[in-house]
């Protein structure tokens, strides 16, 4: 299966990962995080996960108000250049088990949709380099302009990184094109790739010396690589799964959480319907009404905060979206036949 060509056909979206990085960044720069968790919609628990996806609009909102908060243009550059972005695991340590450099370039391209699929990439070789070509897709390019520059800067830095680990050494790219014009602060993607840079070329790519291409990966597992490959294809396929209407309710259910859920007028309109449409569509499907699909949201996310966190009741009555705490008490009873202060309670999973 390739994987890349899978998700092309899909919209733009991104690992969780990368925002969890994002933010995690942000705090370690001292920055409050609330608001970024705002724009997701989705509790600290569920981002530092490869199953589930960021939309690239949502994805696009949170990096540019991560820019807009730190004052920092290439805060995705300086988020891998300073070591502070945990691996993005399964494509990394694919990449990290071939045999050869060329084959962990090929097994990077073909797995790269796991990371995020703004982009498609190509493998090839120009004037003694053996590069990698990132083409930006068109729905990414309407995103805001800075977002979209950061977000190739990072993506090479990640590239830089991962060739570094593979090939053992302090290597720097012999070939490094931008398609955009050059930018004001190209003295920091400098000071990060150490090597001569074209702007205004007519494709992004990043290149190492094709000599390299035949080298052993000083970390190659054949056994691992086998292991990692089953459990990346099987990734992506339940990412291409159709998604039932009632996953797609309980994700924007989810994702508009302020922290008061939202209508179904609201849910509907996001999805082009009418709220008797969806109602119907929802019966339809056998799954349960809007009602109880925002009551199984409350309740999931009830378990996850009491799970990581010392919150109070009241505070926990805000953040699942009622009004009182008494409504919360008893939705709690229902739930698990019990009110908060009579036991603890653990993530339902």
């Amino acid at each position: 299966m390739r994987v890349e060509e899978d998700f092309a056909a899909v919209a733009v979206s991104f690992s969780a990962k990368i925002a969890h990085n994002i933010i995690r960044y942000c705090e370690h720069r001292g920055i409050e995080s609330n608001e970024l968790y705002a724009i997701l919609g989705l509790p600290a628990d569920h981002l530092d996960r490869e199953d589930i996806r960021i939309e690239g609009s949502t994805m696009s909102s949170l990096w540019m108000r991560a820019i807009e908060l730190s004052g920092d243009h290439a805060i995705g550059l300086h988020m891998v250049s300073s070591h502070s972005a945990p691996a993005l695991r399964t494509t990394s340590l694919i990449m990290q088990s071939s045999s050869t450099v060329r084959s962990a370039l090929e097994k990077g391209v073909e797995y790269s949709a796991l990371i995020a699929n703004a982009m498609e990439m190509s493998l090839g070789e120009y004037r003694g380099s053996l590069y990698v070509e990132f083409t930006p897709r068109e729905e990414w390019l309407r995103e805001p302009a800075p977002v979209v520059s950061d977000c190739l800067a990072t993506t090479y830095a990640s590239m830089l990184v991962t060739m570094r680990q593979i090939t053992g050494g302090p290597i720097v790219p012999s070939l490094l094109w931008f398609a955009e014009s050059r930018p004001a602060h190209v003295h920091e993607l400098y000071q990060v790739f150490a090597c001569r840079m074209q702007f205004d070329r007519p494709a992004n790519r990043m290149g190492f010396p094709a000599s390299i291409g035949n080298s052993t990966v000083a970390t190659s597992d054949g056994n691992l690589l086998s292991v990692l490959q089953r459990y990346a294809d099987d990734l992506a396929a339940s990412f291409e799964q159709p998604q039932t209407i009632a996953a797609r309710v309980r994700e924007l259910v989810l994702r508009e959480m302020s922290p008061v859920p939202p209508t179904i007028d609201a849910v509907a309109a996001i999805m082009e319907l009418s709220p008797r449409s969806l109602q119907r569509r929802l019966k339809a499907e056998g799954a349960p009404a809007f009602s109880h699909i925002v009551d199984e949201v409350r309740r999931s996310l009830c378990g996850r905060y009491v799970e990581d966190s010392d919150l109070t009741v009241d505070e926990l009555a805000y953040l699942t979206g009622y009004a009182d705490t008494a409504s919360f008490i008893r939705a709690h009873k229902r739930w698990y036949g019990t009110t908060p202060r009579q036991a603890p309670m653990r993530n339902p999973g």
